[in-house]
């Protein structure tokens, strides 16, 4: 399971605070994204087995950058739901740059600390400890800047670090 705050999947999951016009081309990746949140994978697949154009383009808005780190982040979501770790980690890793590009505020803080705590999961779940350690404290050195020691982002942080530790192989 993946660890998250509730107001880090809520934010993420929520493109009602974003409007793609229907002749974008994310219109299609934002219609993903609802069929993810209803949990019909199948139908997802199924309905948008071709590829989606996310444009490479950084120089756009923040909406607009904000919905692509959203979109990226839920094709993660879904990868990971289906088991699929790597092609998942592809999704957070793409997500990444254009999460620290994000405002400093709190939606932003929260996707980048919610795609940090994706990617540390999926490092300790391929064995990577001292990885996904690196990444959770990345996580946490962020979510400590961004809201300070009494947070749920920092508690959320330090929970995940404190099951990496407790699951490691101790040292003979």
């Amino acid at each position: 399971r993946i660890a998250l705050s509730r107001a880090q999947h809520n934010y993420l999951s929520d493109f009602s605070q974003i409007e793609i016009p229907s002749f974008s081309p994310d219109h299609k990746a934002a219609n993903m994204a609802h069929i993810y949140q209803r949990g019909e994978y199948d139908e997802g697949m199924n309905t948008f087995s071709s590829p989606v154009r996310l444009e490479k383009n950084l120089s756009l808005g923040v909406d607009h950058l904000s919905a692509k780190v959203i979109v990226l982040y839920n094709m993660g979501q879904l990868h990971l739901r289906l088991n699929e770790d790597n092609s998942a980690a592809e999704f957070f890793y793409e997500a990444l740059p254009l999460a620290q590009m994000s405002p400093n505020n709190s939606r932003g803080s929260s996707s980048l600390i919610a795609i940090l705590h994706n990617l540390g999961h999926i490092q300790y779940r391929i064995g990577n400890h001292n990885e996904a350690m690196s990444t959770y404290a990345s996580a946490l050195t962020f979510a400590r800047h961004s809201f300070g020691e009494c947070h749920l982002d920092v508690a959320s942080t330090l929970n995940c670090i404190g099951v990496l530790y407790f699951h490691m192989p101790r040292a003979e």
